[in-house]
Formats: C-alpha cells, sequence, structure tokens
C-alpha cells in the first residue's frame, strides 16, 4: 500500500503543475487576444461568486447525473459482455461491432437520439452510454485475453467450475483494467454528456455553454472549463484512493 500511497501523491503533485500549466497557457493568450475571446483567467476567478448562482448547481448536477447514469450503464454492461464472451467464437464478432462505435462522430448519434427521444435527459444519457461502451469492453477484453493460464489450469485441475473461475481469476484481473476505465470512460462520457446537452437539451451544462455561446459570453464558457477539469481532478482522486483502500491486493505494482 505504501508504494501506491506514493504514486498517488506523486500524481497529486503532477495534477497540481498540470493545472497550473493550463492556467498559464491560458493567461499567455488572454494576452494575444482580445478579452471578448479570451477572458483573462484573473478576471474569470475574480467574478467566480457571480457564476456560482443556483441554476448553476442545477444545471451541473443534471450534467453530472447523466453522465454517472449513462457511464454506469456502459460500465456493467461492457464489463459482463467480455466475461460473456470470453473465449467465445462471439468475441471477436463483439470486439468489431462494438469499435464501430468509436469511429462514429457524436454529433451523428447524438442528432440520431434526438429524433428518437426528443429533448430531455434520454438523449445524452444514451448517448454516453454508447459511446463508451466499447472503450469498456475493448479494454477488458484485452485484460482477459492475458490472464493467468496458470491459475486457469490450476483451478481446472481442481475440478473448478465456470463460477470459480470467474470468481478466483477473471473478476480479480478486470479490477486494474475496471480502475482505468473509471477514470478515463467518466472523462470521456462528460465530454460526451456536454455534447449531448448542447445539442438537444433545454438543461444541462452544454445547454447553459450554448447559451453562453448564443450571447458570446466567453467569461463563463472559461469558467464553465474550470469547473469541468477540476470535477475530473477530484473524480479521480477519489477514485484512486477507493482502489488503494479497497482493491490494493487485485492492483499490479507499478
Amino acid at each position: 500500500m505504501t508504494h501506491n500511497l506514493k504514486n498517488y501523491f506523486s500524481s497529486i503533485k503532477h495534477t497540481i503543475y498540470a493545472l497550473l500549466l493550463f492556467l498559464v497557457l491560458w493567461w499567455i493568450l488572454s494576452i494575444m487576444y482580445p478579452p471578448y475571446i479570451i477572458p483573462s483567467p484573473f478576471t474569470v476567478l475574480k467574478n467566480i461568486t457571480k457564476y456560482l448562482d443556483k441554476d448553476f448547481f442545477i444545471h451541473f448536477s443534471l450534467s453530472i447525473y447523466r453522465t454517472f447514469t449513462g457511464f454506469f450503464i456502459a460500465l456493467i454492461l461492457g464489463t459482463f459482455l467480455s466475461l460473456f464472451t470470453h473465449s467465445s467464437k462471439m468475441q471477436n464478432t463483439f470486439l468489431i461491432f462494438l469499435a464501430l462505435f468509436q469511429v462514429i462522430p457524436g454529433t451523428i448519434l447524438g442528432i440520431i437520439f434526438l429524433i428518437l427521444s426528443g429533448i430531455g435527459s434520454t438523449t445524452p444519457i444514451v448517448l454516453v452510454a454508447s459511446l463508451t461502451i466499447s472503450t469498456v469492453y475493448i479494454n477488458a477484453t484485452n485484460v482477459l485475453l492475458k490472464r493467468n493460464e496458470n491459475l486457469e489450469a490450476v483451478i481446472k485441475v481442481f475440478d473448478g467450475k465456470n463460477q470459480e473461475l470467474i470468481r478466483y481469476l477473471l473478476l480479480p484481473t478486470l479490477v486494474p483494467i475496471t480502475r482505468s476505465n473509471l477514470t478515463l470512460g467518466m472523462g470521456l462520457g462528460l465530454k460526451v454528456v456536454v455534447l449531448g446537452e448542447f445539442i438537444g437539451s433545454q438543461n444541462g451544462l452544454g445547454y447553459l455553454l450554448n447559451v453562453a455561446r448564443v450571447y458570446f459570453q466567453m467569461d463563463k464558457v472559461f469558467f464553465y472549463l474550470i469547473v469541468l477539469l477540476l470535477f475530473m481532478v477530484l473524480y479521480e482522486f477519489v477514485i484512486n484512493i477507493i482502489f488503494i483502500v479497497f482493491f490494493q491486493k487485485y492492483l499490479y505494482s507499478e
């Protein structure tokens, strides 16, 4: 655990450096462009209390709810599909089928789901589920293909059934990649949800971005960007702590 905690605090340090670098680059660009195009980070931070009104928290909460709902649907379905198709002839078919979703632009799917479901929460939820399930499934399947074959042989020697194989070999093998899927997939899911709300929703962070675009309120656009970045940083910290505390024995040493 000590080794993983060191890596955890090291990642916090590098994340802070990355955020500072982002702020520096933003400040440099704000000098090069007029404030109505790229406002200064100091201006945005100074007016932060003005942006943090009741409506913002309602819209932001809706976006987070849609992201969690859609992504965890994809996480559960993608993980169970990888277990279900493991070592079967259907595996390659599912890999190719779900890989196709990775090349389909989210805008096209968003328009299709908007026509099918209308304006509301359904469109962004279905959109994030359909665009992240392929990442979850492909990552999980690739890890299962590299499973510990010696341990699998031992389980079979002692007449282990599929239940024992899944419990003692496949599920522990999936723990490290599940941590990666939870962080990478959530980041992708949040971008997809904001896109879905931008295309067809009357609430959520994507809707607020659309309103800011119409009225050319670039200070709000950059404020929403900061909020998304800080949320993802906090989310990744929490996920890493959960896995270090509760799933330490399944994590590979780095």
